[in-house]
């Protein structure tokens, strides 16, 4: 199982409501949005055009290895 590589994505997406930090995988693309609602902080990950609570697998498609 691959492990994601996370860059610091800038600018940080605004149009997201509560995302505060995002981070993307060099390796495939995968974006962590860091989020804040009320007290809680937690993450979602969107790939491929979907969003996802729980992290989905590394698929390496890019070769920035």
């Amino acid at each position: 199982m691959a492990r994601h590589k996370w860059t610091l994505l800038k600018p940080t997406p605004e149009c997201i409501p509560g995302v505060y930090k995002a981070e993307i995988c060099s390796k495939c693309g995968c974006v962590k949005l860091h989020k804040y609602m009320g007290r809680q902080f937690f993450s979602s990950f969107i790939m491929n055009g979907e969003e996802y609570e729980k992290l989905p697998e590394c698929n390496k498609t890019c070769k920035n290895d």
